[in-house]
């Protein structure tokens, strides 16, 4: 009879402490979803060090996704930390297959990105009169082309050309640009016209840069006097951002309603992230 008491009360606190045990895990689990939550916002706010620091402590509590070495993996490549943003995409796709291949992919046009960086400040600082719209796209602004050259690239990069310009040799980006220039030059008081259409034709420049219709050389000595312009009609990064969105306005309306917010997004991690071409360039940097 004792015996059968003593397992019966054994049976009742072994109950007891497996709720304890589910109702602690399941707490914890939260903790570590909220850790994650948090640390997606830090990252959409540019605060990549706090959303590696809170994944890195949602792992520690046991929470195992793909979802969490992938936005911990994008905090570390905006760092430039990219040797740990390759250990935790690899590891997504590790948990959920395939989950990191497409980050993985942006990550080694990152890596490129950084290897070619422009060295010349008037030259980083030319880039960054693209940075709102290859913002947008996920591409980068340290390098002319802004992502990795190779074939696959070079061959999307013609077929966009091709698609949205008419454009597939040299003698047509010529034509388009001949035509941008005009275009330019003959606007007399429109200042955000001026912000979408030069922004514009330093973008076809990189883009055609990226296709092989311009040598690196042909590339500057088009952009350069497109960014000297730039510089001399605006007082600002933030200036200029407001006429290109009203530039861009005018020129599509479609386009401006159906993008507007993703370029609204890629302006405000431009502001907000201290990395970005326009917090490590000042606005009157020397463009000689």
């Amino acid at each position: 009879m004792r015996v059968d008491s003593l397992k019966l009360a054994f049976l009742i606190a072994s109950s007891f402490w497996l709720q304890g045990q589910f109702a602690l895990s399941h707490e914890v689990g939260n903790h570590a979803k909220s850790l994650l939550d948090k640390a997606k916002s830090e990252v959409e706010a540019c605060e990549f060090e706090g959303a590696i620091a809170d994944c890195g402590e949602a792992i520690k509590e046991g929470l195992q996704s793909s979802d969490v070495y992938i936005w911990r993996g994008c905090a570390y490549m905006h760092v430039g930390d990219f040797k740990h943003a390759d250990e935790d995409f690899h590891k997504a796709s590790a948990l959920a297959k395939g989950s990191g291949d497409y980050w993985l992919h942006r990550l080694r046009d990152c890596e490129f990105d950084d290897e070619h960086k422009e060295k010349n400040a008037a030259h980083r600082w030319a880039l960054a009169c693209t940075a709102i719209q290859f913002t947008k796209d996920k591409l980068c602004s340290k390098s002319l082309a802004g992502l990795e050259i190779n074939e696959q690239s070079v061959e999307n990069e013609r077929q966009l050309l091709q698609g949205r310009m008419n454009v597939s040799s040299h003698a047509d980006l010529e034509r388009v640009l001949s035509a941008m220039d005009e275009k330019i030059k003959n606007n007399k008081d429109s200042k955000s016209n001026l912000a979408w259409d030069m922004s514009l034709y330093i973008c076809i420049c990189r883009w055609g840069y990226l296709a092989g219709y311009l040598s690196d050389d042909e590339a500057w000595q088009l952009i350069m006097p497109k960014a000297k312009r730039i510089q001399q009609e605006f007082t600002s990064w933030n200036e200029f951002a407001e006429n290109y969105m009203q530039g861009r306005k005018g020129w599509d309306q479609n386009a401006y309603e159906r993008d507007k917010e993703l370029f609204e997004r890629a302006i405000r991690r431009l502001n907000q992230n201290k990395r970005s071409p326009w917090n490590e360039y000042a606005w009157n940097t020397l463009l000689n």
